[in-house]
């Protein structure tokens, strides 16, 4: 369900413009609910998932690849002129609470003042979370190896040979396998091409979030033997802030559940539909809004006719009721124990 969507040419300017009535009108269906007929169902705000550039705008704090941009801990980063990144050597900073970050205790990761403090019931550190799957894992570490194997960007010693890759592209392409599995045939195209150690660290990597353990408090282990594996093998300079917030997955899935609870995918999904909701690029927004309001308004017209032409089932405080639309009860004679 679409509750709001903003347009522009570039992010808002302005976090008070762009958050404060988002948070006004979640402030009162907290408290009051929403009717739906005719009862009151009752909302709560579970989490903000978002990718990185935005989770640091909505917070109002340095930017994540900024020396003080860790969202979750006090950890302080080091440029590195060899990735020319920031890097977080530190595993063992202090976590970062709600209490102080309202206090404005780390005046420099505080950036701004942010309307999401005068969010009810949101814990600003805990609730926003870093564990997604899709920009923290796939986009973001994996990514991150890809490019260390096919460009050396963790040092030539790392980089395969193009006929290695060649060689993994044309195995991956002679598979007839769904595409969506592809990333399970990495177990054994890999194998041959990568350095033991290379391959040992990605089989940690693969075990801890694809064979869906990321539910299971041992996932702590993991994540940092995974963070210091790249530190210990690529260099601590490789350790850029995916590779840092590994070491945070486990807070996010303790307290919201598996990865998938938790993911950034289905949005991403459903981002193609709404993008093909415009026709042009003239008043993107109006458009947008209009095709949903056509769709919602069509979808209600469908459920209107398929009861009107069947019995259905409406749930009420004292039971479940059968109800019947345009039905007409009409005098048949039996002849000779038949029916006409």
């Amino acid at each position: 369900m679409i509750v709001a969507m903003f347009h522009g040419i570039k992010k808002p300017p302005e976090l008070e413009q762009y958050l404060r009535p988002f948070v006004e009108e979640m402030n009162e269906v907290l408290d009051n609910g929403i009717p739906i007929n005719n009862r009151v169902v009752r909302v709560r705000l579970r989490a903000f998932i978002s990718d990185s550039p935005a989770r640091s705008y909505i917070k109002g704090v340095m930017s994540y690849n900024a020396k003080h941009g860790c969202l979750k801990c006090c950890t302080v980063g080091e440029h590195s002129y060899q990735s020319r990144t920031v890097y977080f050597w530190d595993s063992n900073a202090p976590e970062r609470t709600d209490e102080l970050f309202r206090r404005i205790a780390y005046p420099k990761h505080y950036r701004i003042y942010t309307p999401l403090l005068d969010f009810q019931y949101l814990n600003i550190i805990e609730d926003i979370v870093v564990a997604d799957r899709l920009h923290l894992i796939d986009l973001g570490v994996m990514r991150r190896l890809l490019k260390a194997w096919v460009k050396g960007v963790f040092g030539t010693q790392w980089k395969l040979a193009p006929e290695q890759c060649s060689r993994i592209s044309k195995t991956l392409e002679k598979m007839q396998i769904p595409s969506e599995i592809h990333r399970y045939a990495s177990l054994v195209v890999l194998r041959d091409h990568l350095s033991k150690s290379a391959y040992n660290h990605f089989l940690l990597l693969f075990c801890a979030f694809m064979r869906n353990i990321g539910h299971m408090p041992t996932i702590i282990s993991y994540m940092d033997i995974i963070s210091y594996h790249i530190s210990y093998m690529y260099g601590i300079d490789y350790v850029a802030s995916n590779i840092h917030n590994l070491l945070h997955v486990y807070n996010d899935v303790r307290k919201f559940g598996p990865l998938y609870s938790i993911s950034f995918y289905p949005f991403e999904n459903e981002m193609q539909h709404i993008k093909q909701l415009q026709r042009s690029g003239y008043k993107s927004l109006e458009q947008v809004a209009k095709r949903l309001f056509e769709f919602e308004n069509a979808h209600i017209m469908r459920l209107r006719t398929e009861r009107n032409s069947e019995p259905y089932l409406q749930q009420t405080k004292t039971g479940v009721k059968v109800i019947f639309t345009d039905f007409m009860l009409r005098k048949v004679i039996v002849v000779d124990g038949f029916l006409p």
